[in-house]
């Protein structure tokens, strides 16, 4: 019974994943009552504007150690770093750079999206949208999504269009609240095809 059991709850996580694999492949079509988002994101208090250079944001109090590991560089707030916090978001540089893992990136290179998570503990705000914010609450700040895919383990990415061409994707999982944020460039966050980044 349990072997039973244990091959349905599989077989609906594999038509799970399989629905959102169809629903990424289609050309992105924002929804007809959505609305974009006006407003600029802010990072550790800072106006983020995208695309930027690194320096831009050195230039906002931000330091790197200029890393590219896992798709991704680290920077964080030199201010919040001096009073001991330890914060930091990730970088997503423009996808010309043809970056190996450890490779040192340089001030001049262009910044297409950030990433910030509920584990780093940087400051996110958007409208009163922050980490871990109710789903119900994001609803009524930033209206319908203009895209909805669903997540395993019931967790689910909305999509929002915003100021400047900017994308925003908000990560939900099984306690509804914001538990990642990732904003970029229509560039950056879509492909050739017009299809989302829903990795």
């Amino acid at each position: 019974m349990k072997k039973v059991f244990a091959f349905i709850v599989f077989g609906i996580m594999l038509l799970s994943l399989a629905g959102c694999s169809l629903l990424s492949s289609k050309p992105f079509t924002p929804d007809k009552d959505s609305n974009p988002i006006s407003g600029a994101p802010k990072v550790a208090g800072e106006e983020i504007s995208l695309p930027c250079k690194v320096k831009d944001l050195k230039n906002k109090g931000f330091e790197t150690d200029y890393l590219y590991e896992k798709g991704y560089v680290k920077m964080w707030h030199v201010a919040e770093e001096r009073r001991g916090n330890n914060l930091c978001m990730y970088l997503c540089l423009d996808k010309g750079n043809a970056y190996k893992e450890k490779d040192s990136i340089n001030d001049e290179d262009t910044v297409s999206a950030i990433m910030v998570t509920q584990f780093d503990k940087i400051e996110f705000d958007l409208n009163g949208i922050r980490i871990w914010l109710a789903k119900d609450e994001v609803l009524k700040i930033a209206g319908t999504p203009a895209y909805r895919k669903k997540l395993p383990l019931d967790g689910e990415y909305c999509f929002y269009l915003g100021d400047n061409d900017l994308i925003y994707r908000f990560k939900f999982m099984a306690t509804d609240k914001v538990e990642e944020v990732l904003f970029g460039t229509k560039a950056y966050m879509t492909d050739d095809k017009g299809r989302l980044k829903t990795d």
